[in-house]
């Protein structure tokens, strides 16, 4: 289910996914014949969830190449922002999934900065604080693998602080609860 949120939260909608998984089971190369960013993200995302990981993390680089070099040519459009933070996500999980830890982390790193660079920006807004507690809950995890559990602490209680500001500031969103509860037993 974790993963299927992020595949909505990228804006690839369920019958899109279908659609992209019967292609890869026509299609004769890796992303052939995927023409828009949309489509090879969807591909990628599939590819993911089918666990063939080092196939998506491949992919997944490809767009975050591609939208970094959007947000270089416009760096206030929040939609090519949006774009490199799910990239940015997407590649650290399939790296992880691939045992690829250190990469991973690298991502995770670069997210998070990026993050908290638009949290103290004039535009920030409720979604980068969720994304800035998920980024730093999964940080916390990877340091945690690779035997860092200062760093690995350090991140979680990031994690929990930007956590219990999304609860004050919704006490009645069951999400933020969730997010913070989990960050607490990771």
């Amino acid at each position: 289910r974790r993963h299927a949120d992020h595949f909505e939260s990228a804006g690839v909608e369920r019958g899109q996914r279908r659609r992209t998984l019967d292609q890869m089971k026509r299609g004769p190369a890796l992303g052939a014949g995927l023409g828009t960013a949309k489509d090879r993200f969807a591909y990628a995302s599939a590819l993911f969830d089918l666990r063939r990981y080092a196939d998506a993390a491949k992919i997944f680089r490809e767009s975050l190449s591609e939208v970094e070099q959007l947000t270089a040519a416009d760096p206030t459009n929040a939609d090519y922002q949006q774009g490199r933070l799910e990239a940015l996500a997407w590649l650290s999980e399939a790296l992880e999934k691939d045992g690829q830890l250190d990469d991973s982390l690298a991502q995770r790193e670069r997210q998070i900065s990026i993050l908290d660079g638009l949290l103290r920006g004039p535009h920030s807004d409720v979604e980068y604080r969720r994304q800035s507690a998920v980024a730093h809950r999964a940080a916390g995890r990877l340091y945690a693998m690779r035997g860092d559990l200062d760093q690995s602490l350090e991140q979680m209680k990031q994690s929990v602080a930007l956590g219990e500001g999304l609860i004050r500031a919704e006490p009645d969103n069951a999400g933020w609860a969730g997010g913070v509860a989990g960050s607490y037993l990771d």
